[in-house]
């Protein structure tokens, strides 16, 4: 549920998420008939703990996956550069590391962008109820999704990780990759 409140003439009312229709930007008071902007701040904010609980649960599923993923990989290529290449064991460790730490690296990358944009957020994020929303409170598209997931998270990263903490001192609670690509990480109601 979602508590709206005109304010116009103070009129409250709570009314559920589905009944809201998903490009809605406005809305018009039944008391006194003015119309306002549906904005971001109907929506509570999710905090510090829980997005850290959300990325702790998806670099867990994300090292399994990655785990597994190597194991094959290590597998197949040492079998197919050995049987048909014919090459030392030193040059074929190098090329498994080297496609090893490629996969490793894009695999959050494409995780988090492709879980952003198709489901408003990673499994962790959904898992404890909270979901990403653009600055309309409707799901980001993959622009939006890229720019938050891949730049944003890099630029958050770069700053030692100092970015990720802006979640603590900002009033809309948005880390710097959320203020980059315009995002809030909100409940779901």
């Amino acid at each position: 549920m979602i508590k709206i409140t005109c304010p116009f003439c103070g009129y409250s009312k709570e009314v559920s998420e589905d009944r809201i229709p998903e490009k809605a930007k406005s809305i018009i008071c039944p008391v006194c008939g003015k119309k306002f902007s549906f904005t971001i701040d109907f929506f509570k904010k999710a905090g510090f703990g829980v997005r850290f609980l959300a990325i702790i649960i998806d670099l867990l599923l994300l090292k399994i996956v990655a785990i597994l993923i190597g194991a094959f990989i290590d597998y197949t290529l040492t079998y197919m550069l050995d049987k048909y290449f014919y090459l030392d064991k030193e040059k074929i460790n190098t090329i498994i590391g080297g496609v090893i730490y490629f996969i490793w690296s894009a695999i959050p990358f494409l995780y988090f962008t492709i879980s952003t944009w198709k489901y408003s957020g990673s499994i962790g994020k959904l898992f404890l109820g909270i979901k990403i929303v653009d600055k309309n409170c409707h799901k980001p598209d993959l622009k939006i999704s890229f720019k938050r997931e891949c730049m944003g998270k890099f630029i958050s990263g770069l700053l030692f990780g100092m970015g990720f903490l802006f979640v603590l001192f900002d009033k809309n609670k948005q880390a710097l990759h959320d203020k980059i690509a315009k995002t809030y990480v909100v409940y779901n109601f």
